[in-house]
């Protein structure tokens, strides 16, 4: 199966579901081959600099970062990227240690297997080719339904234990949760990590020190690994950031491109992607030039060490204060957008990049956390509802977003107990165990659901799509964009149409698109239940659109009949 070169050990094995086993390697799957080194070095996170080439079948390099596992252990993780015959040979910027230098060997990789899509199509996510949404490494279109951890992993966020007796793991009840309903992200920004790792530096201080790590840092990147094998068990991929807003001033590039480059060897070969850190893209009064062209050059540098050139972005601030500069930035792959956490955003901010000469795929991260108190900022909404939640989140997809970030109070920040009032200045304090119940979280569940009874990666934005008479009452701006009709298109075969809240289910409306040549049949979906309703008879288009069922919020769903 390998070849052994020299007289020091070499062992090669699969992480499948928290076991391990031994010589076996499969396509979309991790293997990780463990080294000796024949010296021992002072700091093993900082140097020697250490190396795998491996070639697949077809010939196709991929240069793999190695890590430092504790002692005299070092290690190179590879999920091979097709099945059959692979090769490998190690570098180390250290010469003369002959444990890590010129090791060599060959496996064979067995096609993926399995109902998690992730080992079935891939954990590396890719930008489609029309560069509208994002795909499984296969190709496979990879609909983004994501939750935000930001002190994950972390001791707030345990894997072992929790602030709650009745629940074992903290960290397996969240992903358990949101695996049921359907989610397939995570995003996770490390705040906390590293805290108390080196007692005289906060945590995002710590993050960007690796030349003072101890050994015991070794546990903390362990039980790290723990975290991503378990989310990807469930077929959800971490989004990993490592630092928040003026932490990045912490340390200089070359800091944060040595503490960047452990994780992607580390982190880099499960189903991760990378958004750098947290409202770091903008400006604003809190940001300056240096820092933004500080956190650029950290995204060209992962990048850079990135084997498998996975799509990745960067978090932005709230969309009135982002820059829009990591737009055309080569290393970003699609768009994040902070809608943010006042009003009723613009349909624009979504349309002005899906349109602008980026041609990125554009998501919506952040906007609209559920419980958290938007009187803050704005008397527009006050405390988020559910009902805010849901209508955003299909606002956002419907003029261009790939997918959705979802976020509750009590989760951003994992409020540990009643108690625990360290956020609460954004809203009541909700322990973790409640938030992960709240029901607009558990409505996301039907968002996707909904978009999946059609090939949503073919529709394309209309928001010009429907023409309906004017409300009674007199509207203000805020008020008119949150009545809006929302359209999106698959040419002229399929459009849904999103019908707000409190937007009379008597009022006329007319859909200026459509084939008159064929009839469409027609659904009505209930986000808040995920029920579907046929509508009897066939709807003729462009033409009026049915009345609602009622004045709530529902998505119309039309396709051409079937001959």
């Amino acid at each position: 199966m390998r070849t052994l070169v020299g007289t020091l050990a070499l062992s090669a094995v699969l992480l499948i579901g928290g076991t391990v086993m031994a010589n076996e390697h499969r396509q979309w799957r991790m293997s990780e081959f463990t080294f000796t080194a024949a010296q021992e070095y002072p700091n093993g996170f900082i140097s020697p600099q250490f190396d795998a080439d491996f070639t697949g079948p077809d010939g196709s390099i991929y240069k793999v970062p190695g890590f430092w596992d504790g002692g005299k252990t070092w290690k190179v993780r590879f999920t091979p990227t097709m099945p059959g015959k692979w090769s490998y040979v190690t570098s180390c910027s250290n010469a003369e240690d002959s444990g890590l230098r010129n090791r060599k060997g060959d496996f064979s990789a067995k096609e993926a297997a399995g109902e998690n899509p992730l080992y079935a199509h891939g954990g590396f996510l890719k930008v489609s080719e029309n560069r509208r949404h994002l795909t499984y490494s296969d190709g496979t279109p990879f609909f983004w339904l994501g939750d935000t951890w930001w002190s994950c992993p972390s001791h707030l966020v345990p894997f072992e234990g929790s602030s709650n007796p009745e629940y074992p793991s903290m960290f397996k009840t969240l992903i358990d949760k949101r695996e049921a309903q359907g989610y397939t992200v995570v995003q996770m920004c490390f705040q906390r990590f590293m805290e108390n790792e080196i007692p005289d530096l906060n945590w995002q201080e710590a993050m960007c020190r690796p030349e003072m790590w101890k050994e015991s840092a070794i546990k903390r990147w362990q039980e790290a690994d723990r975290y991503m094998t378990y989310a990807n068990d469930a077929g959800i991929i971490p989004v990993i950031g490592l630092a928040f807003s003026r932490g990045l001033d912490s340390g200089s590039v070359d800091d944060w491109k040595r503490t960047w480059r452990y994780v992607v060897a580390r982190l880099g070969s499960y189903g991760v992607t990378w958004l750098i850190g947290g409202e770091l893209s903008g400006g604003g009064p809190d940001k300056s030039a240096k820092l933004h062209q500080k956190a650029m050059a950290i995204g060209a540098a992962i990048k850079e060490t990135d084997p498998y050139q996975r799509a990745m972005s960067i978090h932005p601030g709230h969309w009135s204060r982002d820059s829009e500069d990591a737009w055309h930035e080569e290393w970003l792959d699609f768009i994040m957008i902070q809608g943010g956490h006042g009003g009723w955003v613009r349909v624009d901010i979504y349309m002005e990049p899906y349109n602008s000469e980026a041609g990125k795929p554009v998501l919506e991260c952040e906007c609209h956390y559920e419980r958290i108190n938007s009187a803050r900022w704005t008397k527009q909404l006050g405390t988020i509802t559910e009902d805010e939640v849901r209508m955003t989140a299909y606002r956002a997809i419907q003029c261009g977003s790939f997918g959705y970030t979802y976020g509750a109070q009590g989760l951003w920040y994992p409020t540990q107990n009643e108690n625990d009032m360290k956020q609460s200045e954004w809203g009541e304090v909700i322990p973790w165990w409640k938030a992960i119940d709240l029901p607009g979280g558990e409505q996301m569940k039907h968002l996707r659901m909904c978009y999946e009874l059609v090939e949503w990666w073919k529709l394309e934005p209309r928001p010009d799509a429907v023409e309906k008479e004017q409300d009674a009452v007199e509207q203000t701006p805020a008020l008119r964009e949150k009545l809006r009709i929302l359209a999106k298109a698959d040419g002229e075969r399929t459009f849904l149409v999103y019908f707000p809240i409190d937007l009379d289910a008597e009022i006329k409306a007319t859909f200026k698109l459509g084939d008159k040549a064929t009839p469409y049949a027609g659904i009505w979906f209930n986000p808040r239940t995920g029920e579907k309703t046929a509508i009897a008879g066939a709807i003729s288009l462009p033409g009026p659109l049915p009345s609602r069922p009622s004045s709530e919020d529902w998505m119309l769903i039309l396709q051409k009949h079937k001959d």
